[in-house]
């Protein structure tokens, strides 16, 4: 194991023993964690720090947004708390196998598939969690109509501007630690937004919401006010898992069309 191995499996022992003691997973997802990481870890230690980078870039957001996020995780959202297998599955299924691909075909649109699969969840997080913090206006994506901030089908502009920034941010990473080329960039980004608009898109016309009998509210969650919620909209077996999941293959999708797009273009010319 070279030096760069061992920094690099150090950091990745110190944050799963961090996880570990703050448990921000259930002990199901936190082995399923050790699982994935050390997998990509063995196939692309470099690959690694990307997730890495965005995992601290998570925390650091939601510590700075954690009064006004906790509202919507109570009132709001689906599901609250540490964070469970399913939800490590639908935000890591892709980025897993993208490396896999990656290792076993050594073809580079998978190492940009990563990226992507990576960059799709971290902007994901940070729009939602910017957006509710912050002042300004929630619209529905599909009706352009005010929404409560943290429904599933919002967008806001200081959201969607953090979201993307974020992104960059994990792109120019990418390109430090040679993962992906400096011409990459746009096109992480570009993926990854489509990505998280898709997931919006999808949360407003397709996932399962329900209303609160007790005080009106519409909500993900099953119980509200410590009754069962009324069935509003949505298809029932698309909850916010499915959404996640579904929108990170439509990045990753975006992605590879634009990867052979740019390589056909650069023959051409």
């Amino acid at each position: 194991m070279s030096t760069e191995q061992r920094i690099i499996f150090c950091i990745l022992v110190f944050i799963l023993v961090a996880v570990w003691l703050k448990k921000s997973f259930t002990k199901c997802a936190f082995f399923g964690a050790v699982v994935l990481l050390f997998g990509i870890f063995s196939w692309h230690e470099r690959a690694l720090l990307v997730m890495i980078f965005a995992f601290a870039l998570t925390a650091v957001v939601e510590k700075i947004c954690r009064k006004k996020l906790r509202y919507a995780d109570e009132n709001l959202t689906q599901k609250a708390g540490a964070r469970d297998i399913i939800q490590l599955f639908v935000n890591g299924f892709c980025a897993f196998l993208s490396v896999f691909l990656y290792t076993t075909y050594q073809k580079e649109v998978f190492l940009w598939v990563y990226v992507v699969a990576v960059s799709e969840s971290l902007q994901d997080s940070v729009s939602s969690t910017t957006g509710i913090a912050f002042q300004g206006k929630t619209i529905d994506i599909c009706t352009f109509r005010p929404i409560t901030k943290g429904l599933s089908g919002g967008v806001s502009l200081y959201g969607t501007l953090s979201g993307v920034v974020s992104s960059v941010l994990l792109s120019a990473v990418a390109v430090a630690l040679r993962i992906a080329e400096g011409k990459a960039i746009p096109f992480i980004v570009l993926s990854s937004t489509v990505g998280c608009l898709a997931d919006s898109f999808f949360g407003s016309a397709w996932q399962v919401k329900y209303t609160c009998p007790i005080c009106g509210t519409v909500t993900e969650k099953k119980t509200h006010c410590f009754h069962a919620t009324v069935y509003r909209s949505g298809w029932k077996r698309m909850n916010n898992d499915v959404v996640n999941f579904l929108s990170n293959l439509v990045a990753c999708a975006v992605c590879v069309g634009l990867y052979y797009w740019f390589q056909a273009v650069s023959v051409t010319s």
